[in-house]
């Protein structure tokens, strides 16, 4: 597939001509990812953009993801998103954001009636909460 959009796709440049690509299509939001520098993209998954799902690329292979509203768990692939598997659940007000900084250490923003900060240091098994 092509990157179809109306608005422009957000690009996630890895390293060794990985690219993952977010591009949202009206009501429903896609992600690609590209082993070749672009020259082809595969789609791995699609969403609706109202439900809050969330996608952090990490590596070439590696990202996590959420469903926001469908689900409060959180999913890892290690194969470029031809497999997701169940990580755990996600912190119980952490999650609205992920960001991971490499497989192991991440954050998950979430807010409710107060913003929430949560951290792993184990590719999101167990989480704590950080205090400011």
């Amino acid at each position: 597939p092509s990157l179809d959009s109306v608005i422009a796709c957000g690009l996630f440049p890895m390293a060794e001509a990985t690219i993952w690509a977010f591009c949202p299509t009206g009501m429903l939001e896609s992600w690609l990812r590209s082993d070749d520098g672009g020259g082809h993209f595969t789609r791995f998954w699609t969403t609706a953009g109202t439900g809050g799902g969330v996608l952090d690329p990490v590596t070439n292979d590696i990202a996590y993801r959420e469903f926001g509203l469908a689900s409060r768990v959180l999913e890892r692939t290690t194969g470029g998103g031809k497999r997701f598997v169940t990580v755990a659940p996600l912190p119980p007000n952490g999650g609205t954001q992920l960001v991971f900084l490499d497989e192991e250490d991440g954050f998950a923003l979430g807010a409710n009636q107060h913003t929430t900060l949560m951290q792993t240091l184990n590719g999101g098994v167990d989480w704590t909460r950080v205090k400011f």
